[in-house]
């Protein structure tokens, strides 16, 4: 199905989801960016194995709270997804490339299964997002989740990207008892280049609530000056 961003965003909602079994896709000009005074909007939820950018733009999402990846239905009961629709898949074969760019700025940002972004040459997942819509939030969290489908005891997860990937943010961490993959494929460049910063005034993330986690790195060039 197709939906109008500018109608959901007219339409006054705080809190979006949009769930799809194969990719949701941000065709020309499509953003999530509250328009009103009241500041960011609650939630956005991208609830899909791929998110698309289908036109080589830049495109926005900006919440208090960001998920992307799997988030239905419910972990215990996952069905294997098929390879066609699988990030860490279409990855390997090549198929995530472009020329787009995907902003991503929240106070939390979620990612959950197995996940690709595909059509962007440069991914920014920015956890500085305050209150009043501003970037001066210090304490920020990027959390990779992993999704235990049928037949399987293990939380396992990956976000899979092309060419770059900047992660902003007070801490990232993978949550309780998930293996998370994060992996970079050739982009426009031929190269992959992933990036952890700390928010311009530092971090003052406390510890998480996180134990026998496994977060794994894979580019051709890692960048760490944040908080794992």
């Amino acid at each position: 199905g197709v939906v109008a961003a500018g109608a959901l965003l007219g339409a006054g909602f705080e809190r979006i989801s949009l769930r799809a079994d194969h990719s949701v896709a941000f065709e020309a000009g499509a953003n999530l960016v509250s328009t009103s005074a009241r500041g960011p909007l609650q939630s956005v939820v991208l609830d899909a194995p791929l998110i698309s950018l289908n036109d080589g733009g830049v495109h926005l999402v900006r919440a208090n709270h960001v998920g992307l990846g799997q988030f239905s239905p419910a972990v215990p009961n996952r069905a294997p997804l098929a390879d066609a629709t699988r990030g860490s898949v279409v990855g390997a074969q090549g198929g995530l490339s472009g020329e787009g760019v995907l902003g991503v700025s929240a106070g939390l940002i979620e990612v959950s299964g197995d996940v690709g972004i595909q059509g962007a040459k440069t991914t920014v997942l920015d956890a500085t997002l305050d209150r009043q819509g501003g970037n001066t939030r210090t304490n920020g969290e990027v959390r990779f989740v992993g999704a235990r489908e049928i037949n399987s005891k293990e939380l396992k997860g990956q976000l899979s990207y092309a060419g770059a990937l900047l992660v902003r943010a007070g801490q990232a961490y993978a949550t309780t008892l998930s293996d998370f993959d994060v992996v970079g494929f050739q982009g426009p460049t031929g190269t992959s280049v992933f990036s952890l910063l700390a928010p311009e005034r530092g971090s003052s993330s406390q510890a998480p609530l996180s134990a026998l986690a496994s977060l794994s790195l894979k580019s051709d060039t890692v960048y760490i000056d944040g908080l794992i």
